[in-house]
């Protein structure tokens, strides 16, 4: 029967909203590489979600927006520097992968991006990979824009506009590589 409402769910329905009362969240490795199951547990049972390491990642960057309400002890500039970790792949890619990366995603997500990560090697492989005149206007628009400001000290709303930049151009790395117009650097072949 379970069979059947999951098979009439997927045919008729183009999103779903369930609400769980009293619930238990657990996030751990699943079995294959890259994989995480969320268990929400409750005590009429559980829902598992399977979740890749850019939707655990994407999801980790929208709780840091609650750290301070949760946790007035914490430590914004190590939490960042843990948050940009994820994107640092960035830097990795071939120069192919990082031109087609560029055409894909907005100028002003770059800008946000480079700020927000402060990598000068990131910035150096970007820059690379782009024109000269692009590579100008970026760093014009760098500088114009967040001239002396450190995200790590930045005001809250920079911060989220930076990790929002970081999560769009991971969100399409991710879809690239599952179109196979990048090589797999993430590992999501094994899912």
């Amino acid at each position: 029967m379970n069979q059947e409402i999951l098979r009439d769910l997927e045919n008729r329905t183009s999103s779903l909203n369930i609400t769980i009362s009293d619930v238990i969240p657990t996030l751990e490795p699943g079995e294959k590489e890259g994989m995480f199951q969320l268990k929400l547990a409750t005590r009429g049972g559980n829902v598992l979600i399977n979740l890749d390491s850019i939707a655990v990642q994407s999801i980790g960057v929208q709780f840091l927006e609650y750290l301070p309400t949760l946790f007035q002890n914490h430590n914004p500039a190590e939490i960042e520097e843990n948050c940009r970790q994820s994107a640092w792949v960035v830097a990795n890619l071939d120069n192919r992968s990082i031109q087609l990366l560029l055409r894909e995603c907005m100028f002003h997500t770059w800008i946000d991006f480079l700020w927000y990560m402060k990598n000068e090697r990131l910035i150096h492989r970007v820059f690379e990979n782009c024109t000269q005149r692009c590579a100008s206007q970026l760093m014009e628009d760098l500088d114009g824009r967040y001239r002396n400001l450190n995200p790590d000290t930045a005001s809250p709303a920079l911060v989220k506009k930076g990790r929002k930049a970081m999560t769009s151009i991971l969100e399409t790395l991710h879809r690239l590589i599952s179109e196979g117009q990048i090589p797999d650097v993430l590992g999501l072949n094994n899912e």
